[in-house]
């Protein structure tokens, strides 16, 4: 079969393409706020600001007085990563081989960027400060969790929330007398794919949720706590090797992930109830 024009990698097609899909394979995209505000601006440091968390509520008696916490502003420097994939084809791929090489690739090269830029924003909620941090692996994700994850959003709890939790959690969060599967509440869903609720949170399972050592970190997020922000948008570029006959597809972006409104993310420290701890002496039974 002959490789027609409409079938190579013609950027100024393939660029939006990309572009307007990779959106659907960023699963953090809902909790994040997505912007192109520093494309055209120099430098590759950019500085945000963000308001800093006046510490949890504290008991107080009658005839004492209510603690104060000090609301402030603060700062934090974010450097503008570059990310990219390519793809090698021989003309004989193009040429003879199963399916379509040249659409694969782009596919391929889509979801790998989309990955990159899921990995930062997990990296991203990661750093989450100890104070809006609950949880410290004992017990499995659940209710009484979540419970303490909303108290650290005060009494500023509407709107929109989510739990995201793994799938190997899943039967932890069914097996909680207090979820409610989504085929009930079908109608109040605030996120699209949602497991179900708990305490009015949508329970969203993420690959990206990983356990370690017996140990996940799950995040409550309200609204959309994340940002990511674009300098420069997917730039797909195609080459011929002549020698060695070979065509090079690849795209890369420049782009920053930060956690914008660090008040309205929480880290939920939960027990991985399928870990097994490695026999510290593999040679005994």
């Amino acid at each position: 079969m002959n490789t027609k024009l409409e079938n190579l990698f013609n950027p100024q097609v393939v660029g939006p393409e990309i572009e307007v899909k990779l959106a659907n394979y960023i699963k953090f995209l809902p909790f994040a706020k997505f912007r192109y505000t520093l494309e055209g601006r120099a430098g590759n440091t950019v500085t945000r600001w963000f308001w800093k968390y006046i510490g949890d509520a504290q008991e107080f008696t009658e005839g004492k007085s209510i603690s104060y916490g000090q609301l402030g502003q603060d700062t934090k420097d974010v450097t503008v990563k570059k990310a990219g994939r390519g793809v090698k084809l021989t003309d004989e791929a193009v040429l003879s081989g199963q399916g379509d090489p040249e659409a694969e690739a782009v596919a391929q090269i889509r979801l790998a960027i989309a990955r990159k830029i899921n990995a930062d924003c997990k990296a991203s909620l990661d750093g989450i400060d100890t104070s809006m941090t609950v949880g410290d692996g004992t017990a499995t994700i659940g209710k009484s969790l979540v419970q303490k994850a909303l108290v650290k959003f005060g009494e500023d709890v509407d709107g929109p929330k989510a739990v995201l939790i793994n799938p190997a959690q899943a039967p932890d969060i069914r097996d909680d007398a207090d979820f409610i599967p989504a085929s009930e509440i079908k109608a109040e869903m605030m996120i699209t794919g949602s497991l179900g609720q708990i305490l009015g949170c949508d329970i969203i399972m993420s690959n990206d949720v990983t356990s370690t050592e017996g140990k996940y970190n799950n995040y409550l997020l309200k609204g959309t706590p994340l940002a990511i922000e674009i300098k420069r948008g997917i730039m797909p570029e195609r080459d011929r090797d002549i020698d060695n006959k070979i065509t090079k597809l690849n795209a890369d972006v420049h782009y920053v992930t930060y956690l914008e409104e660090e008040q309205n993310a929480v880290k939920i420290v939960s027990k991985d109830a399928d870990y097994v701890a490695p026999n510290p002496n593999p040679d005994q039974p």
